[in-house]
């Protein structure tokens, strides 16, 4: 069974891979942010029963742009219930060109990209859980939904995967 936990910097396409793969490599998307962070929610009140009733689901894909400071907790329980930890980074430029068009252009909105920015740096979150890193760029566009899909499962179901350490 493949499960795999999509997260990563503002605007790099969490969910639109996440959807993708559910829509075409038979997963099952959790976003974790839907429906003012339901999944969230019931993950933080009782991870077993959260766990148990993702486990039923068989292949899973759960995109979420999680807080380093709140939401570590159930991200350690994800990984420690083999979710391969997978973080999309790229280009800053254009994840923030990408965040702010998600957010109809509102330059208030770049202060909300930033302060997320600020919080996953000052953390090291990627250095201390030491994900499967995949760049969803080429240049200045994505890449293909298939095409990052595609890397995020082949890194995700390789042995050598199965090495992150959770400090």
């Amino acid at each position: 069974m493949t499960k795999i936990l999509i997260s990563g910097i503002p605007g790099t396409g969490k969910t639109t891979i996440a959807e993708y793969m559910a829509q075409n490599l038979d997963f099952q998307h959790v976003d974790m942010e839907a429906d003012s962070f339901r999944a969230r929610r019931e993950l933080e009140q009782n991870p077993d029963a959260f766990l148990d009733r993702l486990a039923a689901m068989g292949r899973v894909v759960i995109s979420w742009g999680f807080s380093p400071f709140i939401d570590r907790p159930g991200v350690d329980a994800l990984i420690a219930a083999g979710y391969k930890f997978v973080w999309l980074d790229g280009d800053h430029t254009i994840t923030l060109r990408n965040f702010l068009a998600r957010e109809s252009n509102d330059p208030h909105q770049e202060a909300n990209y930033y302060g997320q920015m600020h919080m996953i740096l000052s953390t090291e979150l990627v250095d201390r859980l030491r994900p499967i890193c995949v760049d969803p760029f080429h240049g200045n566009e994505f890449r293909s939904p298939e095409e990052i899909a595609a890397e995020i499962v082949t890194k995700a179901t390789e042995p050598s995967s199965s090495k992150q350490i959770t400090p």
